[in-house]
């Protein structure tokens, strides 16, 4: 029903920068409200419109709720559970789903696109500004700015609609409503606005840090979202806020820049016509340039001098220099403000007495600085284990150091759980090295140049696996005579695994997607962690790792070492067979590459060949060596016959029919076709396999799984762990989703499913749309991306329905 109660007439429902009095303050928020004192005195100040806490409070009360708890909602504290993280989801689902699935009032609507008009922008960006309704809270803002996130789309009708609404959707976030009850912040007391500002083409953006006697300026080119996403290192200048002087500098990695992109051309294949912004690779020569200019610098240091003696030094001011238009010049604004709470230094990191000044020492200087791609999230201080090219054994590597190899074969996984952090100078966001270092929960920086050279066992370095960094420490190296120096870890995954999950997944009653979701799993260790989890089964399980500890073992040459083979595969798969019954669990045979896998189940070193993505493995391999095939043929088998019916088969690296049919032959011959519901799937990621897909069909495929991460590399020509040319390796290429789009088609046409497992959908979620949209019957992504992926699994379907539906209704 259309909520006609939100009048547009109410003159509190849009508040201008600058018209926010001190009565407004509540319903505007801190943020909003800190950012018209500053428009106020004088200060350029980007517009900004605040859709006020009042119109969420209306729209709230009129919502037809489906549960008597919610009726209230406005006014209720909602006494939750937070320790039933069941409860805590379902909650938060049901009313995120009522807040999407509810229709803003035309009449309100058009206002709304009305007063944003007046910003004169194709993007905006919409941002949480929050009170309580009892008392200040100065620094609530900033306490919460990870937790509330920010919302960019463009300025049609639709867009203004899915951005407001998602915008109040953050309040009601499992993980926001865990915060606001540990921290004794009662629901009702919160006055939630928000902040809608035009995203424009900017020069450079950034932020400076006001911090007693202390100034530090970050900045990046483009817009600052290249910052606050993780995306770019930024430089970084300290200055001395009595003086001005600079005290410390250094330029950071700017690889890449945002910039909001143009009303977009229609593309029926291409998703990126809805993205509201561009990722674009910085040009070479700004690389090396300081995205701060001298003028602009000093203009910014003059604005924070004044700011402390006004506002207090305690200050965090996002400012952005736009690009000029025609006859009006590039000009510098700020477009935030955070009032931070005054903090004693940080405690020192435990440590023995010996490493103290170096670990400190890295805070603003460092030996050297090594950079290459972030491929895992977290911090870590720890000394460093150099593997020397050519090493096979990583038995003698110690607990809680940070790796440092040329590249990480997949067959290290089981001796790399204790340690710190891995460092490659080889690989990308999709190599091994980076899917295992997030499956294990470890930083991991990929694609460092001359990593191993650089480096020296023993060291002390700062990994930052969230900007693609590594510092050296003033620190001496170990002797060979002398244990590595003892320092704890310190590390922001560990945080992550000591708390308990915030927001386990669980859809509420009624609420259910279309789309399969389904999970990539590569080790054993990581079943417990999915207990909780909604999903449809496990998409893809990497028997290379599962099966790693078992191929390690001594070499199998004769029948009875065979057998023996056989029952150690199916004692590895039952427990993870058991667990998801009778959600299908698709295993996927071995393919065992040269430069991953060297040295496994006895046979002598492999040589690494010139192109292993072009080598022998995967079903070719099988074909040549088909006593490890049949192994796992045979394990299957045995799992079927004690009730294990779930498990099906999907073939990795197929490159013709004939490789097909010489599996299916195989699988036929032990009998795994007559159990009812299995099923022979083949992963799609060799070009072929465009041209191919009938003649698969028709000798017996079941379905497809499309391998992103490979597929990618060959359409595109690029080797994705090469350090150079991983930057141009793009899943969301054209020609990538062009082929996706092709191969869900055929699909469709010849009367199977398909199914994605690369990373492609994790690392790229705004492609997901598109997946729903031309009709892929699963998504399966890593643990860690279940959340983002059900999310927007749901959204995209929901689209799917308002559409149909306005389209019957223009139809009538």
């Amino acid at each position: 029903m259309l909520v006609d109660s939100l009048n547009p007439l109410h003159h509190l429902d849009f508040l201008r920068l600058d018209q926010i009095q001190s009565v407004h303050r509540s319903i505007v928020g801190e943020q909003a409200f800190h950012l018209s004192l500053l428009m106020k005195r004088g200060y350029p100040v980007a517009p900004g419109l605040v859709i006020s806490a009042t119109a969420l409070h209306r729209f709230l009360g009129t919502i037809d709720w489906p549960e008597p708890m919610f009726r209230d909602l406005p006014n209720s504290s909602l006494h939750l559970d937070v320790e039933n993280f069941r409860q805590l989801q379902a909650v938060a689902q049901q009313i995120q789903q009522a807040i999407a699935t509810t229709p803003l009032a035309s009449d309100w609507l058009a206002a709304l696109a009305e007063r944003v008009g007046e910003l004169q922008a194709d993007v905006l960006i919409w941002q949480p500004s929050i009170a309580l309704k009892r008392g200040l809270d100065l620094t609530l803002g900033d306490r919460t700015q990870g937790l509330l996130m920010p919302q960019i789309g463009r300025t049609d009708p639709e867009s203004l609609a899915q951005c407001v609404r998602q915008a109040w959707g953050e309040l009601f976030r499992a993980r926001s409503l865990f915060y606001w009850q540990r921290s004794h912040t009662p629901l009702q007391q919160i006055q939630f606005a928000v902040l809608v500002q035009p995203l424009k083409r900017a020069i450079a953006s950034g932020d400076l840090q006001i911090s007693q006697d202390r100034l530090k300026i970050r900045s990046v080119w483009g817009l600052i979202q290249s910052l606050t996403r993780g995306e770019a290192t930024p430089d970084v200048q300290e200055i001395d806020l009595k003086t001005g002087e600079v005290l410390f500098q250094a330029r950071g990695s700017k690889e890449y820049l945002y910039q909001p992109t143009p009303v977009p051309v229609q593309d029926g294949l291409n998703p990126t016509r809805s993205h509201p912004w561009s990722v674009i690779p910085t040009p070479a020569a700004q690389q090396q340039q300081f995205a701060l200019q001298d003028a602009e610098r000093q203009q910014l240091i003059a604005w924070a001098q004044q700011l402390a003696t006004e506002m207090g030094h305690h200050l965090r001011v996002e400012w952005t220099i736009h690009e000029g238009v025609a006859d009006v010049p590039s000009s510098l604004c700020l477009t935030q403000v955070w009032i931070q709470q005054a903090t004693a230094p940080p405690p020192e990191i435990p440590h023995t007495r010996h490493w103290s000044a170096a670990i400190q020492d890295c805070r603003t200087t460092s030996q050297q600085t090594l950079r290459g791609k972030a491929a895992a999230p977290g911090r870590v201080f720890a000394p460093l284990w150099v593997v020397p090219p050519g090493t096979l054994s990583t038995e003698e590597i110690p607990p809680n150091v940070v790796v440092a190899a040329q590249f990480i074969p997949s067959q290290w996984a089981v001796h790399l759980s204790q340690v710190a952090g891995l460092i490659a100078e080889q690989g990308g966001m999709t190599s091994h090295a980076a899917i295992l270092a997030r499956e294990l929960g470890i930083p991991a920086v990929v694609g460092v140049a001359d990593a191993t050279q650089r480096l020296r066992s023993g060291q002390v370095v700062c990994l930052d696996g969230d900007r693609g960094v590594v510092y050296t420490l003033s620190c001496p190296t170990a002797t060979a005579d002398e244990p590595l120096p003892s320092i704890s870890v310190v590390s922001s995954q560990e945080s992550v695994k000591r708390a308990p999950p915030v927001e386990p997944l669980l859809q509420p009653p009624g609420v259910t997607t279309a789309t399969q979701l389904m999970v990539n799993l590569g080790r054993p260790a990581s079943i417990d962690a999915l207990r909780q989890l909604p999903l449809d089964g496990v998409g893809l399980l990497r028997s290379e790792h599962w099966l790693l500890d078992v191929l390690q073992a001594d070499g199998y040459r004769d029948p009875q070492d065979w057998q023996a083979l056989t029952q150690a595969i199916g004692q590895r798969l039952r427990p993870i067979a058991e667990q998801f019954a009778p959600r299908p669990v698709f295993y996927r045979s071995l393919d065992l590459r040269s430069h991953e896998f060297r040295r496994l189940w006895g046979e002598p070193v492999t040589d690494v060949e010139a192109n292993p993505l072009l080598g022998v493995h995967g079903v070719f391999r099988d074909r040549l060596q088909p006593q490890l095939f049949d192994a796992q043929l045979a394990a299957l088998r045995h799992l079927q016959q004690t009730g294990l019916t779930n498990l099906r088969l999907l073939l990795p690296f197929v490159r013709s029919v004939e490789e097909f049919c010489f599996c299916r032959d195989r699988l036929q011959h032990v009998g795994l076709d007559q159990t009812p519901g299995f099923e022979v799937w083949i992963m799609a990621e060799v070009p072929a396999i465009l041209f191919l897909l009938p003649d698969l069909v028709a000798a017996g495929v079941q379905g497809i799984s499309i391998g992103t991460n490979d597929l990618s590399q060959l359409l595109l020509a690029i080797d994705r762990d090469h350090p150079q040319m991983s930057a141009a390796y793009d899943e969301a290429h054209p020609a990538v989703l062009r082929a996706i789009h092709h191969l869900i088609n055929a699909a469709k046409r010849a009367g199977i499913p398909c199914a994605i497992c690369g990373e492609a959908p994790a690392l790229h979620p705004d492609i997901i749309p598109d997946l729903v949209r031309w009709g892929i019957s699963s998504i399966s992504v890593s643990p860690a991306a279940v959340e983002q992926t059900h999310r927007a699994i749901a959204q995209a379907e929901q689209e799917l329905i308002l559409e149909a539906a306005r389209q019957v209704l223009h139809d009538s």
